[in-house]
C-alpha cells in the first residue's frame, strides 16, 4: 500500500483521510509541538503529519476495506517525540457509509491516552468508544473526513441504475401496450353491433325492456354519461395499481355505449352489468381509503335517478376518491425509498453500537452522532414505518451504552489498582535506598575517622624517631688512639 498526496489523482481506487479539526486541546500543551501520525494496526508508518490537522487529507491507494489503522498524536520535544494519545480507525465499519454516493462520511472522534491500552477489546469496540467521548472534555477530539474514490463502483452503480431505469420504462410500455391493445378490443367488441349511421338510427331505433331485467330508462342521461367520465378520469390517477385495468376498460364501454343507443335490450342488461361491477370496485377502493361510507349512492338506481347535469352522487365520490388518492401518493412521495432488510440489518448495527442518542426517552427527539445524512435519513425511516420495531433499536442501544459504562468503570478500577501498587512499591524502595545511603555515610565517617587517627599515629612515630635521630648524633666521640 503506498500513500500519495491529495493533490495527485490516480487511476487505482484509494481512501482519503483528512484532519479537518481538533478541540478541547490541553493548555499545557502547546499546539504547534503537536502533530499526527497514521500507522498500521501493527505500528507500522504509513504518513507522518506537519502538524496536528491535515486538511488536504492522505491518500492510502489501493487500500483494502477491511483493514484496521492507528491514529496517533506526537509531540515534539528536545530529546525527541512522545505519542500522547490513539485511537483505532476499523474501515471494515466505516466502509458502510462510503459504498453509497456521496461516499464520503465526517465524524468527530475522542482520542485515548497512550497509557490506554486498545488490544483488549475488538477495534469496533474501541472505535464504538472513541465516538462515545465526544461529550466527555477531558479526552482529546479530532474531527475526521473519510472518502472513498473508485471509479470502476462508481461505474457500476451508474450502470446499474440505468439498468433499472430501462427495466421500468420497458414495463411501463408493455403495459401500455397491453392495454391498448384491451382497449381496441373492447371498442371493436361494443361497437360491432352498431349501425352505420348514427344520427339516422337513433330516431328509428326503439329501445325494448324485457320483463326479466327491469330497467329505469330507455336513453342514457346526461348524468350518466358524465359519471363515465368521471370514471374515466379515475382510473387515470390509479394508473400505478395493475387493479384498475378493469376500471379503464368498463369506463371506456360505459361511454362508448352511451355514445348512442343500443340495439336491444341485452346491450343494456350488460351496460348494467358493467356500470354495478364499476360501482363496487368504487366502493371497495373507497373502503380502502378510508372514504365515508356511500354504498346507498353508489348503486346503479342511484346513479341513474339523479336528473341534475354536473351534480352525481358518483361525480362527487370519484372527486373525492381523487382527492384521497392524490394525497396518499404524495405521501408516498414523501416518505421516501422503501426500507429494506439491508437498512434494518444496518439500523440494529447502530443500536448495537450505541449511536443512538436519547433512547432513554422515548417521547424525545433521536438524535444520531457520527452519521452520515443517508444514514440518519434511514434511521428515520425506519423510525416513522416501523415504531415498535424503532423501540427495541433504543432499547438495544441504552444496554449498549451501559454496558461499556460498566466496562469502562472495570477498567478504570483495575489500573487504578495497578498504579496504587506501583506507586506503594517505589515507596518501599524509596524508604529502601534511603536507608541504605544513611548506613553507607555512616560507615564512610568512621573510615574518615579511623584514617585520621592513623594519620595522627604516623605524626607521632615520626617525631619519635626523629628525636631518637637527633639523640644519636649529639653523644660524644671516644677516640681511641
Amino acid at each position: 500500500m503506498q500513500v500519495a498526496r491529495v493533490d495527485q489523482q490516480p487511476d487505482p481506487p484509494f481512501v482519503n483521510i483528512a484532519i479537518l479539526g481538533s478541540d478541547h486541546v490541553s493548555k499545557d500543551t502547546p499546539i504547534d509541538e503537536l502533530y499526527s501520525e497514521l500507522t498500521t494496526y501493527d505500528g507500522v508508518l504509513l504518513f507522518e503529519c506537519a502538524a496536528l490537522v491535515k486538511q488536504s487529507g492522505i491518500d492510502l491507494m489501493s487500500c483494502p476495506l477491511g483493514l484496521c489503522l492507528r491514529l496517533r498524536v506526537r509531540r515534539r520535544l528536545s530529546q525527541g517525540a512522545i505519542a500522547l494519545w490513539h485511537c483505532l480507525l476499523p474501515l471494515s465499519v466505516i466502509s458502510k457509509n462510503l459504498l453509497q454516493p456521496p461516499h464520503e462520511w465526517e465524524t468527530w472522534l475522542g482520542l485515548f491516552p497512550l497509557n490506554h491500552s486498545l488490544e483488549t477489546h475488538p477495534p469496533e469496540t474501541w472505535f464504538t468508544q472513541s465516538i462515545h467521548l465526544i461529550s466527555r472534555p477531558e479526552f482529546l477530539k479530532l474531527r475526521l473526513r473519510f472518502t472513498y474514490h473508485n471509479p470502476e463502483l462508481k461505474a457500476q452503480m451508474a450502470m446499474r441504475q440505468q439498468c433499472e431505469q430501462e427495466a421500468q420504462q420497458r414495463k411501463a410500455q408493455e403495459a401500455a401496450y397491453h392495454g391498448q391493445q384491451q382497449f381496441q378490443d373492447l371498442l371493436k367488441h361494443s361497437r360491432g353491433r352498431k349501425t352505420t349511421d348514427l344520427d339516422s338510427s337513433a330516431s328509428a331505433v326503439k329501445v325494448s325492456q324485457p320483463e326479466s331485467v327491469p330497467l329505469h330508462v330507455k336513453q342514457p342521461s346526461p348524468v350518466t354519461v358524465e359519471a363515465s367520465a368521471n370514471f374515466a378520469s379515475t382510473v387515470k390517477v390509479l394508473e400505478h395499481d395493475s387493479s384498475t385495468s378493469q376500471v379503464k376498460q368498463l369506463a371506456t364501454i360505459t361511454v362508448e355505449t352511451f355514445a348512442g343507443p343500443a340495439e336491444d335490450a341485452s346491450s343494456i342488461a350488460k351496460l348494467k352489468d358493467a356500470l354495478s361491477d364499476a360501482l363496487s370496485f368504487v366502493r371497495s377502493a373507497s373502503d380502502m381509503l378510508g372514504c365515508p361510507d356511500t354504498d346507498a349512492l353508489l348503486t346503479v338506481e342511484g346513479a341513474l335517478a339523479s336528473s341534475t347535469p354536473g351534480s352525481s352522487p358518483v361525480k362527487a365520490h370519484c372527486d373525492q376518491l381523487r382527492d384521497r388518492l392524490a394525497s396518499a401518493l404524495a405521501a408516498a412521495n414523501r416518505t421516501g425509498n422503501d426500507i429494506d432488510e439491508v437498512d434494518l440489518a444496518e439500523g440494529l448495527r447502530y443500536a448495537l453500537m450505541g449511536m443512538l442518542q436519547g433512547a432513554d426517552q422515548p417521547h424525545a427527539s433521536m438524535t444520531f452522532i457520527g452519521l452520515s445524512a443517508q444514514s440518519t435519513d434511514k434511521l428515520s425511516s425506519i423510525q416513522a414505518q416501523y415504531p415498535d420495531l424503532f423501540a427495541v433499536f433504543c432499547e438495544v442501544s441504552k444496554l449498549s451504552l451501559e454496558r461499556l459504562s460498566l466496562m469502562e468503570q472495570i477498567s478504570g478500577g483495575s489500573t487504578d489498582e495497578a498504579v496504587q501498587s506501583q506507586i506503594a512499591a517505589a515507596q518501599q524502595e524509596s524508604c529502601e535506598l534511603r536507608r541504605q545511603l544513611v548506613e553507607a555515610r555512616q560507615m564512610l565517617q568512621r573510615r574518615e575517622q579511623e584514617v585520621l587517627q592513623l594519620k595522627q599515629l604516623a605524626s607521632h612515630g615520626a617525631q619519635a624517631g626523629n628525636q631518637v635521630a637527633n639523640s644519636g648524633s649529639s653523644a660524644p666521640q671516644l677516640d681511641l688512639l
